[in-house]
């Protein structure tokens, strides 16, 4: 697989399928999740600051837009809110959004 990239950082929300349909999640996020976890990791490419990121969570549920949305991770997850991961990933067609491709690592906290 030559597309790929690994995201790195805090999971800062975790959002299981019924879930998904309560918050109201973008519905072209929900048709890529298809039964899989919806995971927000808080990484170099999503916004920067707690208001950017206010605003970016807001966006991901229909409310505004902003420029650099969430990063969106499509995963079944084996680690918790607040735990930091590693995982290689793909692409999709919308922006900041990815699938994961092996199984996320749980990094140590120090």
């Amino acid at each position: 697989m030559d597309d790929t990239t690994v995201l790195e950082g805090p999971v800062t929300s975790i959002y299981s399928p019924p879930q998904q349909r309560k918050t109201g999640i973008r519905k072209p996020i929900l048709a890529l999740a298809d039964d899989k976890h919806v995971v927000i990791v808080a990484d170099k490419r999503g916004p920067d600051g707690l208001l950017p990121i206010l605003c970016s969570m807001m966006s991901l549920h229909g409310i505004g837009r902003v420029p650099a949305p969430p990063t969106v991770l499509i995963s079944d997850p084996q680690f918790d809110e607040s735990e930091s991961i590693s995982v290689r990933t793909e692409e999709t067609h919308l922006e900041n959004v990815y699938t994961a491709v092996d199984s996320p690592e749980v990094n140590p906290h120090q």
